[in-house]
């Protein structure tokens, strides 16, 4: 906002024997309404986006809302659009180039800062291999490369070197600050304390992720003490609400999610927006005075919080928070790539997909496509859907392929958490495994006995993370004087002692060694865990092709025998004994 101030009435220097200067008329005295008429509030709509897992397509429409909505702020404010991570993993057209695409595309889409994600680690060195292969490889080596690549600062509040301080890598600040109609507005970014769980450990050893609540507090203080009138928090940690009519009605939100326990925990108004993430859901609510906001995943749409300030105190005047904007759903009505659907108007203008935007991701999209329409040889005889805590006929044939792959294993463990997609029926192409399986993970091999796997089940029933899936076992649980007990039998029925040594075949998540992962986290022999160096991805592909049949839903998945069977929902509860 220009203001502009004109001085009546002055006259400089002295004018001698000139002309006569006629004396100035007296100004008029301004009227109480004109001395007191207020300068124009700025409205500051900030924007969201969160997991984008690498779905470039989405991102030509995406650029079309955005654009429409600062053209809407073009006369009364502006737009601060930020990300709240996971941006790269998760497509061939983005893993591809391990990020370099999606980093180019979020450049010319305008944003200011975007949060560092789990599975923004999930890359490791900047070389084909996910995980350091000698001394030399720096485990974090292509996420600095797009770091570095990036117009906008990639944000790490509370991500720091074990025993030291924060990291100090190029363009990875803890937090921004951007004009934005006279506006200052300070961004900070984080992630949640789960990151070293939920990305490939090796890629992470070294690292320490500090309490989100002790880090923001500071940086936001710090942000206000500088003239921040406005304070952002873009952080990869999330929480899951069903009903977005009343932003201050929270029943049908999860209250005990991380981003709301952080929420009720800062001082009132400390900040103003959290734009979440993490949990791949909708949330457009506010906490303790704070508006978090969340919007699903995939480059399905974007939250949006317009915030009024008043330009001669910088005081937010008014926090309205906008429902989550999905541009798209699928045939389930469950929030889908923008991608995949038509697109007429927002803010009163037509939506026409951004083509610079277009022209960056378009590339990636194309050579991408060789790889995956490549025919894997088996046909589908019908949808096999996925579940990420429940089992699913794909997490079961996953299993399967895996025990496949790994002869020498009697079992073979999976994490519903990593089958990402149904696959479709008729002809399985590479696209669609990768789809579903988009994770560079690496097997594991496990030696452990029939009482720790019993007890690693218990730990997984008890929580609500993804769902452990099995291929050479079945597991029944119940509730026994208050305990949860777990039996483990073969697949011909016989059961599986305490004492029985076996061979477990998983994923490098889960089992990383060095007492990390949810193997790692039994009280194992030393050397029980060791990694085979395969990509289980490329495994699956050649199992599938070597099998050339047809696969049948009643093949890998029967709801009446599950293969994991518990008394009620998870996590199970069973009293207090």
């Amino acid at each position: 906002m220009v203001f502009t101030w004109v001085l009546a009435g002055c006259v400089s220097g002295d004018p001698g024997d000139g002309p006569e200067v006629p004396e100035a008329p007296e100004a008029p005295e301004a009227t109480a309404s004109e001395a007191d008429a207020p300068e124009d509030d700025v409205v500051i709509s900030v924007v969201g986006t969160t997991d984008l897992h690498g779905q470039l397509a989405a991102l030509p429409i995406l650029g079309a809302y955005f654009d429409n909505l600062r053209a809407a702020r073009e006369d009364d404010g502006g737009v601060v659009l930020v990300d709240a991570g996971d941006v790269f993993q998760g497509t061939l057209e983005s893993n591809l180039n391990r990020g370099k695409t999606a980093i180019a595309a979020y450049g010319e889409l305008g944003y200011d800062a975007v949060a560092i994600g789990n599975h923004e680690f999930d890359f490791g060195p900047d070389h084909d291999a996910p995980t350091p292969q000698d001394d030399d490889d720096d485990p974090r080596g292509a996420l600095k490369e797009r770091a570095k690549e990036a117009a906008f600062p990639l944000l790490a509040a509370n991500l720091a070197d074990e025993g030291g301080g924060r990291v100090d890598w190029e363009n990875v600040p803890a937090a921004t600050v951007v004009d934005v109609a006279g506006v200052s507005v300070g961004i900070i970014g984080a992630t949640t304390t789960a990151t070293p769980y939920t990305t490939i450990a090796m890629n992470f050893e070294g690292l320490e992720v500090w309490d989100l609540l002790p880090t923001v507090r500071a940086k936001a203080r710090e942000l206000r003490a500088s003239g921040a009138s406005v304070v952002v928090l873009a952080a990869h940690a999330g929480g899951r609400c069903s009903e977005f009519s009343d932003p201050d009605d929270l029943e049908s939100c999860d209250e005990d999610s991380e981003i709301f326990e952080l929420a009720r925990q800062l001082p009132a108004g400390l900040v103003d927006v959290i734009a979440a993430g993490h949990t791949h859901a909708g949330v457009a609510h506010r906490v303790n005075d704070t508006a978090i906001v969340q919007s699903y995943a995939n480059g399905a749409g974007f939250s949006r919080v317009d915030v009024t300030v008043r330009p001669s105190d910088g005081e937010v005047v008014d926090v309205e928070i906008h429902q989550p904007q999905v541009t798209c759903e699928d045939e389930d009505g469950d929030p889908a790539p923008a991608s995949e659907c038509d697109h007429d108007r927002y803010e009163g203008r037509p939506l026409e997909p951004s083509p610079s935007v277009a022209a960056i991701v378009d590339e990636a999209v194309e050579e991408a496509e060789q790889a995956r329409s490549r025919a894997l040889g088996v046909t589908l005889s019908e949808r096999l859907e996925t579940g990420y805590a429940s089992e699913s006929p794909v997490g079961n044939l996953f299993a399967d392929l895996m025990r496949e792959a790994m002869p020498e294993a009697d079992i073979a463990i999976t994490n519903g958490g990593g089958v990402r997609a149904d696959l479709p029926q008729g002809e399985l192409t590479y696209g669609e495994l990768h789809r579903a399986a988009p994770f560079d993970n690496q097997f594991s091999q496990v030696t452990l006995t029939g009482g720790d796997l019993a007890e690693l089940l218990r730990r997984n029933l008890g929580r609500s993370s993804g769902i452990l899936l099995l291929s050479g076992a079945e597991a029944s649980a119940r509730c026994e004087g208050g305990h949860l007990e777990v039996e483990l039998r073969r697949g011909d029925g016989a059961r599986i002692a305490d004492d029985e040594e076996l061979v477990v075949a998983t994923s490098d998540f889960l089992a990383p060694g060095e007492g990390r992962g949810l193997f790692g986290r039994l009280d194992l022999d030393e050397g029980a865990i060791t990694s085979t160096g395969q990509l289980i991805r490329a495994a699956k592909a050649e199992r599938l092709e070597a099998r050339g049949e047809v696969i049948r839903r009643a093949d890998v998945y029967d709801p009446d025998s599950p293969r994991l069977a518990y008394p009620g929902s998870r996590p199970v509860e069973c009293g207090d004994g």
